[in-house]
């Protein structure tokens, strides 16, 4: 004996069926139909409702039957909800709703893809594109539509050559005026196991371009990311803090690519850059995070060995051993200052 649940599916299946025929025959326009759906068009999900499932297929037949007035269901939803930012936004967020459903998922994709179609002979500008796809606010590198919008930049530079952009240049505006909102969406991706391969492979085009500019992981560190907000900046960045644990990455790949270059370090960028009240705040800090409390105990050895190197004794390096109230970066000094000079200096 069938399941109630099976004859309910079968029934809906017939009314959709016949619902279609009906429009079909009679040649009802699809944005007539549209036009009816408002309170469809306004749920969160529109597409798990079944006029609009309907209505999709209405549209692929008319189009099949007519094809020369052929238009795309995206272009409809698009003039229902408004040919602007704000307009393309909104579907947008109803689209991204869709593409989490599993039963939706197909639908979303499919005018995604009619979308792009229609942005690429009206010859919209990539960036815009991306905006009007709300990929800087979605989990852009586990988002789908991402690959498509790739090869959206590809096909856009392939026909406005004078105007053409790279892709990780135009991936990186999207995020800000800055290389920064990249960096930190591409180092959360090289740590997550569903998005490594992707990030691994953006992370190598922005480091390919950094060095096509001439950019040393010094230019990197204060102009390109702006480790150190400008000259009156005390500030170090944390030793946990994405930007500068992507800047390393930048900086030992660099080491390598360039053997017989001046060998770039942490400790060295970070004395250039800032003080040693700053550094030891950092250290303080960053004792106290278990993910970085291994590094910041290497700088510290690197920060001792510089002062003993230079014969400071503990009192020269007291007043920069402020921020750590326990004294015990101090004691530690103490004890490595006597092992060294027993005899003092």
């Amino acid at each position: 004996m069938p399941r109630l649940a099976d004859v309910g599916e079968k029934i809906n299946s017939i009314v959709k069926s016949t619902q279609q025929k009906i429009w079909l025959t009679y040649g009802r326009p699809a944005e007539d139909l549209l036009s009816r759906m408002t309170s469809v068009l306004k749920e969160d999900n529109p597409l798990a409702n079944s006029k609009l499932q309907v209505w999709l297929k209405h549209v692929d037949d008319l189009n099949q039957k007519h094809p020369r007035e052929a238009k795309s269901a995206a272009s409809m939803l698009t003039a229902h909800y408004g040919d602007n930012q704000y307009g393309n936004s909104l579907l947008s967020t109803k689209l991204n709703a869709a593409m989490e459903n599993e039963h939706t998922k197909v639908f979303a994709l499919k005018l995604q893809a009619q979308r792009l179609e229609d942005w690429g002979r009206k010859n919209t500008a990539p960036l815009a594109v991306f905006d009007m796809l709300l990929l800087r606010n979605h989990d852009v590198l586990k988002n789908p539509l991402l690959i498509s919008w790739f090869k959206y930049v590809e096909d856009f530079n392939a026909r406005n050559p004078v105007d053409k952009m790279t892709l990780i240049s135009t991936l990186s505006l999207g995020f800000g005026t800055s290389d920064r909102g990249l960096v930190e969406v591409l180092e959360a991706g090289l740590n997550a196991g569903g998005t490594k391969d992707i990030a691994t492979k953006l992370k190598t085009q922005l480091f390919a371009e950094w060095e096509a500019k001439k950019l040393t992981p010094d230019l990197v560190f204060e102009s390109t990311l702006r480790l150190k907000q400008g000259y009156t900046d005390s500030n170090a960045p944390g030793l946990s803090d994405p930007i500068l644990k992507f800047w390393i990455r930048y900086m030992e790949w660099f080491n390598l690519k360039h053997p017989h270059k001046q060998k770039t370090t942490l400790f060295d960028t970070l004395r250039n850059h800032f003080d040693y009240d700053a550094i030891v705040r950092m250290l303080v800090d960053a004792k106290l995070d278990p993910a970085s409390k291994a590094s910041a105990r290497d700088l510290e050895s690197l920060l001792f060995a510089k002062w003993l190197d230079g014969k400071l004794t503990p009192q020269d390096i007291a007043r920069w051993l402020r921020a750590d109230r326990s004294d015990a970066m101090f004691d530690e000094y103490k004890r490595l200052f006597e092992m060294k000079w027993p005899n003092g200096v």
